[in-house]
């Protein structure tokens, strides 16, 4: 019995023994060295780790870029200039006159026309800027001043424009562009008796001024006096048969005085000479659907002309007459100066 339990003892002992053995193996494993690896162990996570990446650098081949020359200008002469403005490529002309008045700084008449161009092309403030040059370089020039109030007048500055025509008239009494400025600017402030009074003068002056009679009608026709508008504008259009804004207003002036039919037409000769002129498209429409009354006498633009030029002779003799009174005035003044003090009569004839 004790023989049978020592053989059984030992029995469990050697499958105690292999089963330790076949545990360890199984733990540590076999490589074909038989050098016992360890066991990795394993995440249990089911998150999937991206190795890690190195960017990617790419280098951009360097291209040689062209090298732009800036052109140094060339010289303008006054001439080349001159025909661009000539042309009416104003904005051309602008640039050629900048170029220009930068080489030849001191030259008067090369700010002037500078300051045209610049009007011409919409930009007042440069207008400005160059006839104010011209002057400082020759205060007498009186066509800048001229344009130079040009300017302020179309900027709204009437009553600045009326300070630098007053300084014209004093270079120049005659110019009967200075005096019709002078009544746009009193026209734009309200004047209107005196700006028929300068536009009067600037006509004495030069009797087929078109533009000065043309401005004259314009202050008729806001004052609603459409007779007198009427016989200005026919002399107008017999001087200038080619001006939209003249048939515009001569229509208007005819519209107003009845003949209806004749002021149609003058819209219409308007239109033919300035297709874009919508002043002027508005007025024919309206007219179109305006009856004429049965016994209108058509207007007769060679006689009203007459009537003006008759007018204009006897605004001339007014102003000859009071010339004279001035002279008379000065001459009594001379001769009482003269009776007690011979030095002062010729002070004031030097004067």
């Amino acid at each position: 019995m004790a023989n049978g339990i020592t053989v059984m003892v030992e029995m469990f002992a050697g499958l105690a023994l292999i089963l330790i053995l076949a545990l360890s193996m199984a733990m540590f494993g076999c490589g074909q060295d038989d050098k016992a690896q360890a066991i990795t162990p394993v995440s249990m996570s089911t998150e999937t780790i991206e190795p890690e990446t190195t960017p990617t650098i790419v280098i951009e081949p360097v291209v040689d870029q062209p090298i732009v020359e800036i052109e140094e200008p060339q010289p303008v002469s006054f001439e080349v200039a001159e025909s661009a403005y000539n042309d009416r490529n104003y904005a051309e002309a602008v640039r050629l006159f900048a170029v220009y008045t930068e080489e030849n700084e001191g030259n008067a008449w090369g700010h002037y026309m500078y300051g045209l161009a610049a009007k011409k092309s919409g930009d007042l403030y440069l207008a400005e800027l160059s006839f104010n040059r011209a002057l400082e370089l020759d205060p007498n020039h009186v066509k800048s001043i001229l344009n130079l109030s040009r300017v302020l007048i179309d900027d709204g500055r009437p009553q600045e424009a009326l300070d630098q025509l007053d300084r014209a008239l004093d270079l120049d009494p005659q110019s009967s562009v200075a005096f019709r400025l002078q009544g746009r600017a009193m026209h734009n402030l309200g004047w209107f008796d005196e700006a028929l009074t300068a536009y009067r003068e600037a006509i004495v002056i030069d009797t087929a001024d078109a533009w000065s009679i043309n401005n004259l009608a314009l202050v008729h026709l806001e004052q609603e006096q459409y007779e007198e508008a009427l016989t200005a504008l026919s002399r107008t259009i017999e001087l200038r048969d080619d001006i939209a804004l003249f048939f515009n207003n001569l229509g208007i002036a005819l519209e107003n005085t009845g003949h209806v039919r004749q002021a149609q037409e003058a819209y219409t000769t308007a239109i033919e000479l300035d297709a874009a002129y919508d002043k002027a498209s508005v007025n024919l429409a309206r007219v179109e659907r305006v009856d004429q009354a049965t016994d209108v006498i058509p207007a007769d633009f060679e006689d009203l002309a007459k009537v003006f030029i008759e007018e204009i002779r006897s605004w001339n003799e007014e102003a000859l007459a009071a010339e004279d009174a001035d002279l008379s005035e000065f001459d009594q003044v001379v001769e009482s100066e003269s009776e007690s003090d011979s030095t002062k009569s010729f002070e004031l004839y030097e004067f």
